[in-house]
């Protein structure tokens, strides 16, 4: 099993031609398994892999349905238009927010923003709010 893997591509590859993924729970896990619909994110120890592995290979009948869900999950959520999609919502985000430009981007929308990106702005680390220097 991976101890790091950021947003792995070979676990996309096989989402999108609609086969189901077992990955180790790390990096962008979140983001690539719907668990148990997509695939399944198993422990980052060997025996913890194993012990995934001998559970999903017990039951192959639940694979199937994954196969399609797999692939319809990928094509919303990972396809060019998708991702074309969503980077336009960030952008409209971070303008509307004023978080570039030293406004305030609201609790509820910078954790939205931080949990769908990783990303958060440096004010909103550091608290800084415009007008109060």
């Amino acid at each position: 099993p991976s101890l790091y893997e950021g947003f792995p591509m070979a676990a996309i590859e096989a989402l999108a031609t609609g086969l189901p993924v077992l990955r180790s729970r790390t990096g962008g896990a979140a983001e690539t398994i719907v668990e148990g619909k997509t695939g399944f994110c198993c422990g980052t120890t060997v025996s913890e892999f194993v012990d995934c592995l001998m559970g999903v290979l017990a039951q192959p009948q639940h694979l199937i349905p994954m196969r399609a869900t797999a692939r319809q999950w990928a094509e919303q959520r990972l396809s060019a238009q998708a991702q074309a999609k969503l980077l336009i919502q960030h952008i409209k985000l971070i303008l509307g927010g004023g978080a570039v430009f030293g406004g305030k981007l609201g609790d509820r929308e910078a954790a939205g923003f931080a949990r769908s990106t990783g990303f958060v702005p440096a004010a909103r680390i550091v608290g800084y709010q415009a007008g109060s220097e």
